[in-house]
């Protein structure tokens, strides 16, 4: 699932927002089953500039989001599994949360870029 915060409609609190979302996400699958099973999320989350809107054409359209900033959340939630964690922040993220309690996991290498990137859990 993508979840997007501050488009289309601004929400000077997004990263914030976002997290707690998160947060909720995670405290919601932790104590409950789902058709009889436990299961487990995973959640990437980052703040940056990202191109949004409908796309597609012949009465079949979608609003999306594109761009790096997206990109990197998504890898960062495939991350969460190597990194033993559920949640993984980056540091633009982590930036704009600055009383938030976090826990910083590392730099690590993201599939696609070329510098490492650090990034944070709770």
């Amino acid at each position: 699932m993508l979840a997007t915060f501050n488009v289309p409609e601004e929400d000077p609190e997004h990263a914030r927002s976002a997290v707690e979302a998160a947060c909720a996400i995670l405290a919601c699958v932790a104590q409950r089953e789902f058709a009889g099973e436990r299961i487990h999320v995973r959640i990437g989350v980052n703040t940056g500039a990202l191109v949004a809107g409908n796309v597609g054409g012949g009465g079949r359209q979608s609003y999306t989001v594109h761009g790096d900033t997206v990109n990197l959340a998504a890898r960062l939630e495939a991350l969460c599994k190597e990194h033993g964690t559920s949640l993984l922040l980056s540091a633009s993220t982590a930036k704009a949360l600055p009383e938030a309690k976090l826990i910083a996991v590392g730099d690590i290498a993201v599939r696609g870029l070329a510098e490492r990137v650090t990034v944070f859990s709770i």
